[in-house]
């Protein structure tokens, strides 16, 4: 069910090396333990290892190419490189900056599973460094389309629940929003699950009354 959205996260500034937008994110613990799906065990009372699964929806650009193609080619950069999306049961690749935004991958692999599209999911996102961040970048050819950077920490209520995945505190950031699951979280949603989420547009959850794991 797509509602209005739960206020997005307020924008601050923090040094990065490509930006200085901020949607910052608190840092909360997350749900109990379970298999992963991508064949390891997480260890007990731990926040995933600092891994979550990025779920994210970009709204094309509208420069260049893009005001005539209206699709995207997503890639999710962090402090110490990006990500190139595996698709939503494989965790995506890790590459420094420069040989994810150089010519090698422009004219390559590109954003993998993400080619074509506006809306993606990034298995295995390590966020366990010092004050992580996530940035989008729409690959183009020479000058790429590099979004807000945004605080990130895992979600701490995503929840699958009456078949569905859902999270209330998304990151918001008006041209792109991003749901930042817990492993344990996403292994137990599924790909199919994730997909769903994905195609309804990552509807946010307008109060707590939406979720009943905080009602309390």
């Amino acid at each position: 069910r797509a509602s209005a959205g739960r206020t997005p996260r307020q924008p601050g500034q923090v040094e990065a090396p490509w930006s200085t937008e901020v949607t910052v994110a608190p840092k909360e613990d997350v749900a109990p333990e379970q298999r992963s799906a991508l064949g390891h065990k997480p260890t007990p009372a731990t926040a995933d290892n600092g891994r979550v699964t990025v779920l994210m929806v970009m709204a094309p650009g509208n420069r260049g190419i893009r005001r005539f193609d209206k699709s995207a080619d997503p890639i999710l950069c962090v402090r110490e490189g990006c990500y190139v999306s595996n698709g939503p049961e494989t965790e995506a690749r890790f590459h420094s900056i420069n040989r994810s935004l150089g010519l090698g991958n422009i004219f390559g692999t590109r954003a993998g599973a993400c080619n074509h599209q506006t809306a993606c999911v990034f298995r295995g996102v390590d966020l366990s460094g010092m004050d992580p961040i996530v940035q989008p970048v729409d690959l183009k050819v020479m000058v790429h389309d590099r979004r807000s950077v945004a605080s990130a920490s895992a979600d701490p209520t995503c929840r699958v629940d009456m078949g569905r995945l859902m999270c209330g505190r998304p990151i918001a950031a008006g041209d792109y929003t991003l749901w930042l699951v817990p492993e344990r979280i996403a292994d137990l949603a599924g790909a199919a699950l994730i997909q769903h989420a994905l195609a309804d547009g990552l509807p946010h959850l307008e109060t707590r009354a939406d979720l009943p794991w905080l009602k309390n």
